[in-house]
């Protein structure tokens, strides 16, 4: 017998039986696209079409069928279950399908549409739980009227000043310094529009996400619309990982980290494999869509680690708008960080307890900042929780080798205070810990361990790139963004202590912000670990800072007092003007022109193995093709020349013998050098090589005999180096 008072946890809910209400519009319509889905894949139709219905199953199936079975306290919290758990459970189905070497898409994913159409379809109940209907007299009101109407106008000006940026324009302030004004008009517009619905007293969440999406697709959007390439060169890396698991059908363990950590190109090699839509045809989207998932798993964690709406709405304005670090563009990241959200959000939402550990010194005043108790609920429920949590951090460790070091340190630290006590939680989470790490153990014994581990703190913080040479406006950037970190960081100081001054239980807060800023204590994450400390910490951070807003905020209107509006409206738009410096101003290496692209392709199809790859300089989208493993030296290292060749050297003829020899030396195949635009920019950032163009590069190699053009698109260089 189990003792419920001794485990409250356990008992069964009170109150009032509540009879289950019929299956809800949207669970009946999603069987049937399934089916359809099912049945293009079945008769062998691929195309974009059945593409988006697969990436609609992805997003809920079978997610939409378990979400209801454990309760979520609320629409978002559902809708975060149904895409993280719809998400892990496909890519655990690629990962299958990779490691056994069974990979054939088509049929498995038509299979397993029809098995989750059936089940779909037989579910005639639902648990009993608050009707899910958009219901126009809720969200429909005189207010929300006004703010459609003033959120037309700022999306107009957006769309209105598209068609004046020239992005082969962008000079070293990036994207800014192409926007013309009716941009900032509307997106200043778009800020006051979200915060107002943000801080109404009456607001709901459905109001709060009309308000914030026009402002999303008007930060993320821009670029998606105007750029004919996928931005950050490195994305093409990406893009070549899940190209070679496709046309291979297994992973390739010895290649790179990639394919270690299959969980986001799993995914994407599953779309290419079972409709043939190539990665390139959606990744610029990436951002909008990665961005948007991530902001609904930082509402549900602000919200049970404050239990405040009102701090949630805000904060979800607030991420928006200081997320700069760019970590959110087609990668492994942007999906890490959805999932480490997620799983810290419910872990808070159903297993924190305010039972504070008795420490010495500090037990009693933890216990002022513990988090309420949770609603007592049946223990098949609390169990089904656990297992949902478990799935979607196994999913997480799938997917990245240091985000998950993030969630299992705040929900350690929770557990050393006491405020997470579920024992098979803990030991699920360190058995996939476990098992996660022994399945990359062969990759990295491979590379030494050289994990980046050690070092001094600050030199881990300080990065790896030196721009004490660069031109006075990149080290302006540089500064600007710096600042501009330093006081999103300020502001959540405030709102912490504005917190502590009011009493409010911010434990968990505290907790979980703390954990990231032990990382460069321990690790360089190859000179980036500074920006992931900024990620990791920021919808912690944020929820501090909306935390202080609302605490001196009043529930009803006071006249003498400043509003909520005025202030939350004023902080944003600050907070906004230096996010557009932070993340746009460095557009200029970010884009990424259409002839190296096409260079990339070109390569793919025409250069011969053996082939040594090398750049003039970094900043390439290199690597995109299925063939990619064959034109590098290594997972670590590729050749620049800007970093081999000294032109100052005399005679230079001798200096590009030496460069060539060095990279015949490799004994990685051919070697061939590339040079393009973005190099040349790259270079003009740190202001260390003294070139102006690719063309003044490309003539530089080109006057030795040992080097000979290839071919050229635009201006972007392919030059073979000659024995």
């Amino acid at each position: 017998m189990i003792d419920v008072e001794a485990h409250p946890q356990l008992a069964p809910p009170r109150g009032p039986a509540v009879l289950a209400r019929p299956i809800s519009p949207r669970r009946r319509l999603l069987p049937f696209v399934w089916v359809v889905g099912a049945g293009l894949l079945a008769a062998g139709v691929g195309g974009p079409a059945t593409a988006a219905l697969l990436g609609l199953a992805f997003v809920t199936a079978p997610g939409v069928l378990v979400a209801g079975i454990v309760r979520p306290r609320d629409g978002v919290e559902r809708t975060v279950i149904t895409l993280a758990t719809s998400v892990v459970a496909w890519m655990v189905v690629a990962h299958v399908l990779l490691t056994f070497q069974w990979w054939n898409p088509r049929p498995v994913a038509a299979g397993a549409l029809v098995v989750a159409a059936v089940i779909g379809a037989s579910t005639r109940r639902e648990r009993p739980g608050e009707p899910w209907r958009l219901r126009r007299d809720r969200w429909l009101t005189p207010t929300t009227r006004r703010q459609l109407r003033w959120t037309s106008v700022a999306l107009a000006l957006w769309a209105i000043s598209l068609p004046f940026v020239d992005l082969d324009a962008i000079t070293e302030w990036g994207l800014v310094s192409v926007l013309p004004v009716t941009f900032f008009v509307g997106l200043g517009l778009g800020v006051v529009i979200a915060s107002t619905a943000a801080t109404r007293p009456t607001t709901t969440t459905t109001q709060v996400a009309v308000a914030v999406a026009p402002l999303l697709v008007m930060i993320y959007g821009t670029l998606a619309v105007l750029s004919p390439t996928i931005r950050y060169p490195w994305a093409y890396k990406h893009v070549g990982v899940i190209r070679l698991l496709d046309e291979t059908g297994r992973f390739h363990p010895n290649v790179d980290i990639y394919n270690n950590f299959s969980g986001f190109f799993g995914l994407g090699a599953f779309v290419r494999g079972a409709t043939g839509v190539d990665p390139v045809s959606y990744a610029g989207w990436a951002q909008l869509v990665g961005e948007a998932v991530i902001l609904l798993a930082t509402w549900v964690l602000v919200r049970r680690a404050t239990d405040s709406e009102r701090v949630a709405h805000l904060a979800v304005v607030l991420y928006l708008v200081t997320n700069w670090v760019g970590q959110n563009y087609f990668a492994a990241q942007t999906l890490a960080s959805f999932l480490s959200i997620a799983a810290l959000a419910l872990t808070f939402s159903w297993f924190s307890t305010g039972e504070t550990r008795q420490m010495r010194g500090f037990g009693r005043r933890l216990g002022r900042l513990a988090p309420l108790h949770n609603v007592a609920i049946e223990y098949r429920v609390i169990q089904l929780r656990r297992a949902i949590v478990l799935v979607v951090f196994a999913g997480l460790m799938m997917t990245h080798p240091l985000t998950p070091f993030a969630t299992l340190g705040a929900v350690g630290l929770a557990w050393v205070v006491g405020w997470v006590r579920d024992r098979p939680l803990l030991v699920g989470f360190g058995a996939l810990t476990v098992a996660g790490a022994a399945r990359a153990l062969p990759y990295f014994a491979a590379q030494s361990f050289d994990l980046g581990f050690g070092g001094s703190p600050t030199d881990n913080a300080a990065g790896n790139t030196d721009y004490s040479d660069a031109p006075d406006v990149v080290l302006l950037v540089g500064q600007l963004t710096r600042l501009y970190s330093i006081a999103v960081w300020g502001a959540a100081i405030v709102g912490a202590l504005a917190c502590l001054w009011a009493m409010r239980r911010a434990g968990m807060l505290v907790v979980a912000v703390c954990v990231p800023f032990v990382i460069p204590l321990v690790q360089s994450y190859g000179g980036e670990v500074i920006y992931r400390v900024y990620l990791y910490s920021l919808p912690l951070i944020v929820a501090f800072i909306a935390w202080g807003i609302v605490t001196r905020i009043p529930i009803e209107r006071r006249a003498r007092l400043p509003q909520p509006t005025i202030l939350a409206s004023a902080v944003c738009l600050i907070l906004t003007a230096g996010f557009l410096v932070a993340h746009y101003g460095r557009e200029q290496l970010n884009y990424v022109d259409p002839s190296e692209v096409a260079m990339g392709e070109f390569v793919a199809a025409n250069v011969a193995d053996p082939a040594l790859i090398a750049q003039f300089s970094g900043d390439y989208p290199a690597a995109s093709s299925a063939r990619y493993p064959a034109f590098q030296v290594n997972d670590t290292f590729t050749p620049y020349v800007d970093e081999l060749f000294d032109p100052g050297d005399a005679p230079r003829s001798e200096a590009l013998d030496d460069l060539a020899d060095y990279l015949w030396g490799l004994r990685a195949g051919t070697p061939y050098i590339v040079v393009s635009p973005g190099m040349i920019e790259s270079i003009q950032q740190l202001n260390e090589f003294p070139v102006e163009s690719p063309r003044e590069a490309a003539e530089m190699l080109l006057a030795s005999p040992r080097y000979a053009l290839t071919t050229r698109i635009d201006e972007t260089w392919l030059i073979e180096v000659l024995p």
